[in-house]
């Protein structure tokens, strides 16, 4: 068996953006992210490094007025950056994850996902599927892929805001974020 020369694998290597030379992050989110290509990290810190304020950034409270508005913009970095999903689906996480984080019951969650997608009441294999599927959108996608995602980002943005000298509004953020990893309280519906 032969193998080509090295220096037909060396552009493939470096297209990655490996290199310690594309490094713009401290070391310890290189280190504490090590299945996540660095490029992707540094270019979430380009994309802060671009803003001219970041404070819109910084996730607010869930409960807050309008918190879709400041919801969705970070839902679609995310996709953007690190899911890379060409496609709109950031808009329903986003308010799924709005209604998980502020403690809306399953029954609730079923019921409005079931009156989206119009669901026919006698209609049991359809009613099934979309309960399954909202249960591997909460487990699979809020409650593991997103709570990855979301602590990338907000470490991230953490280090850009204490590199531009801003550590006030870098220890602004809730623990909240980490709501989408927890089991709302049920509530009467």
């Amino acid at each position: 068996m032969s193998f080509a020369p090295r220096a037909i694998h060396r552009p493939l290597l470096c297209r990655g953006g490996s290199s310690d030379l594309t490094k713009t992050l401290p070391p310890e989110l290189y280190r504490r992210n090590p299945y996540l290509l660095p490029s992707r990290l540094d270019q979430l810190a380009s994309f802060f490094r671009s803003r001219s304020s970041l404070a819109s950034w910084v996730p607010p409270s869930p409960f807050v007025t309008r918190s879709y508005d400041r919801y969705e913009p970070i839902f679609k970095v995310i996709q953007d950056i690190f899911l890379k999903g060409h496609y709109d689906r950031h808009k329903y996480f986003t308010v799924l994850a709005l209604q998980w984080m502020t403690g809306n019951s399953l029954k609730q969650l079923i019921a409005r996902k079931l009156e989206f997608k119009q669901v026919a009441d006698g209609n049991k294999r359809q009613i099934n599927n979309e309960i399954r599927g909202l249960f591997e959108d909460i487990e699979d996608e809020l409650r593991y892929t997103y709570v990855k995602y979301f602590k990338i980002y907000a470490d991230v943005l953490r280090a850009v805001l204490i590199e531009r000298g801003d550590k006030a509004l870098s220890e602004k953020f809730l623990p909240h974020i980490y709501f989408l990893n927890t089991v709302p309280q049920a509530r009467p519906s």
